[in-house]
């Protein structure tokens, strides 16, 4: 199972956690067989008298699996237990890697099912951050919360960091589980322009617009046709409001 688990993260479209599912084999995808690998590697884990971090965070995926086998009042209970799992799996680690980036940031999307303060979920995608500086998909998540809550000065601050650090970085290079290129190619800029068009910070936003034209004529693989009228509107849009 551990191999299967393995294969199914480096097969993974997105980072949000709703997306595996469904992704195991059909040995796996109903509550019962779930539930009897949960119980064996608790077992194993109890009666150790040194505790299994790879145990920890099995029992991590497979709680956040079974949540979507499972009643409405099971999901909260079986979140909680997932979380807890993931945490305990970091904290038997001394060295940390993607897959302690990736623990960490179900940690936070998990947080964000059960509605805890937003503060505490920054805090989870911050830490997330901190154990792979090199991966910006922690301040995606951070940017995409404070652009729906309109905090567009806060917003700035991590939009002009990620701007900086992450904007057309090859990080399917250097890293095995699956890099969310939209955010990298130029979801960033984007992201960037809309939160500078706020703020009416005006050359901030063409300077970014500029990049953005650049990135079309060199690597127009990266847009449809629709997200290339987008930005031409966005582009518009911002014209007007200039003058």
């Amino acid at each position: 199972m551990l191999k299967e688990v393995l294969e199914m993260l480096l097969n993974m479209k997105d980072w949000r956690s709703n997306l595996f599912k469904n992704g195991l084999t059909d040995s796996t995808t109903n509550l019962e067989s779930l539930h009897f690998y949960i119980s064996a590697l608790e077992q194993r884990n109890n009666k150790s008298l040194r505790k299994n971090k790879l145990a920890y965070f099995l029992l991590g995926f497979y709680y956040q699996q079974a949540t979507f086998y499972s009643s409405s009042n099971e999901t909260a209970t079986f979140l909680a237990k997932s979380s807890y799992n993931y945490e305990e799996f970091i904290k038997l680690s001394h060295r940390y890697n993607e897959i302690h980036y990736y623990a960490q940031m179900q940690i936070a999307f998990i947080q964000q099912s059960l509605n805890q303060p937003w503060a505490i979920i920054q805090q989870s995608f911050l830490k997330a951050y901190a154990f792979d500086p090199v991966r910006g998909e922690a301040l995606h998540e951070i940017i995409r919360y404070y652009v729906a809550a309109k905090k567009w000065e806060t917003a700035y601050i991590f939009s002009s960091f990620a701007k900086y650090h992450f904007f057309d970085k090859r990080i399917s290079e250097q890293r095995k589980l699956p890099v969310d290129n939209f955010f990298y190619n130029w979801g960033v800029l984007d992201y960037h322009i809309s939160i500078c068009s706020q703020l009416q910070k005006w050359q901030d936003a063409t300077n970014s617009f500029f990049l953005l034209q650049k990135q079309i004529q060199q690597h127009p693989e990266y847009f449809t046709n629709n997200d290339i009228q987008s930005i031409l509107e966005k582009f518009n849009s911002l014209q007007k409001k200039r003058n």
